[in-house]
């Protein structure tokens, strides 16, 4: 993962068939996944192209949202997605995202996704969060993600784990709570 200032962490993922890379921004504050979409902008020549897709499949569901930065609007559509590359990718079908459309002040740089990691009943209507859609799917050893952030190179590169937690990244012993 990549750390900008400590405000916000950042790793490729890949939309579509063939796969587009795309940076995504993870939000456990936010359920719905957006990503930008090449007929409104690209940032550093990237940004999803649902027409080179061959599994993209656009719906009449719309919707807009406003962060404290900014705002998005959009359809959603439904296309395959991976996080991770080689043997350990995770490979989601048929991902429902806010094909962003419309947007002010959120994507200036550094990603062009929004990943929704907070829980379902906070999404739109029909629309099930990633981090669900792989328990769904049955795509992870275990039924949880965890994440380690860094603030200096010292300490190592930021990362992201599904389905398990590296324990190398802590000392003691975990406590675990009901949500």
């Amino acid at each position: 993962m990549f750390n900008d200032h400590d405000m916000a962490y950042m790793a490729d993922i890949y939309i579509g068939t063939p796969p587009q890379k795309i940076r995504g921004l993870f939000d456990t504050g936010s359920s719905n996944t957006w990503i930008l979409n090449k007929s409104l902008k690209t940032l550093d020549g990237i940004a999803y192209d649902d027409k080179k897709s061959t599994t993209s499949k656009a719906s009449d569901q719309a919707a807009e949202i406003s962060f404290g930065s900014g705002s998005l609007a959009g359809h959603f559509y439904n296309d395959d997605m991976q996080i991770g590359l080689g043997e350990g990718a995770i490979k989601i079908k048929d991902q429902r995202f806010g094909n962003v459309e419309q947007e002010s002040g959120i994507f200036m740089g550094g990603f062009e996704a929004i990943i929704g990691m907070a829980y379902p009943e906070l999404a739109e209507s029909g629309v099930t969060p990633v981090f669900d859609n792989m328990m769904k799917q049955n795509l992870l050893k275990n039924n949880l993600y965890a994440f380690y952030l860094t603030t200096n190179a010292q300490e190592g590169e930021s990362d992201l784990t599904f389905g398990y937690y590296d324990k190398t990244k802590f000392f003691g012993e975990l406590t675990w709570h009901p949500v």
